[in-house]
């Protein structure tokens, strides 16, 4: 079977090869419950380092999980991901 990227998807276009890349990158977090772990062991040391009393627990530990799934856009309407330098659905 013939791969483009890091999906399975032959003669998929672009867009939906990203979408499958996505699903196997959740896929991926799904059978490795220590990604998790660390991700929130991650987010709680920067929400506890960064001083700032609006950044939620919830925000860092998706901020972590996205930047370890190589995860650039989200949909919100939360102004931290842009602040973390993600890009924000809509926009």
């Amino acid at each position: 079977m013939k791969h483009a990227g890091r999906g399975f998807c032959p003669g998929a276009s672009e867009q939906q090869q990203g979408i499958s890349n996505k699903v196997q990158a959740v896929t991926h977090l799904l059978l490795a419950p220590c990604t998790l772990l660390l991700a929130i062991r991650a987010g709680v040391s920067a929400l506890l380092t960064s001083g700032r009393e609006q950044l939620s627990l919830v925000d860092c530990v998706s901020f972590e999980l996205m930047r370890q799934l190589g995860i650039r856009t989200a949909f919100t309407f939360d102004r931290h991901f842009e602040e973390q330098g993600f890009t924000c659905l809509p926009g």
